[in-house]
């Protein structure tokens, strides 16, 4: 029970860093450039760096007083666990994953027998 508990604080602790979360990301980005994964990783890396921002922005006096003013919005916002902050992560993954394929997808006007 007792280690179940550390376990908590301790990714509370750490999940709640925006280095950690920027470190992530540069090391995503870095080792998608450097081992070829072909733009897997980097979505990832960018998702990363969003969270980083979004814990940023969690831990700042402008939620805190937006709280008082609009409590819908500070309920949807403010991250509370470290469960809250990996759904943050992966939602924030999912829309840079579709994004950088809606960028990335190449528009030709002529068919090609090898395009899926």
């Amino acid at each position: 029970m007792n280690s179940t508990l550390d376990m908590h604080l301790f990714l509370n602790q750490w999940m709640f860093m925006p280095e950690i979360w920027i470190i992530l990301g540069i090391l995503l980005i870095v080792s998608d450039l450097l081992i070829g994964m072909t733009y897997i990783l980097i979505p990832f890396g960018v998702a990363s760096l969003f969270t980083a921002a979004f814990v940023k922005f969690n831990n700042s006096e402008f939620l805190f007083e937006l709280s008082f003013e609009n409590e819908t919005i500070y309920r949807y916002l403010n991250l509370e666990s470290w469960q809250e902050v990996l759904y943050c992560f992966a939602i924030l993954s999912i829309i840079s994953v579709l994004l950088l394929r809606l960028l990335t997808s190449k528009k030709s006007g002529e068919d090609d027998i090898n395009q899926y």
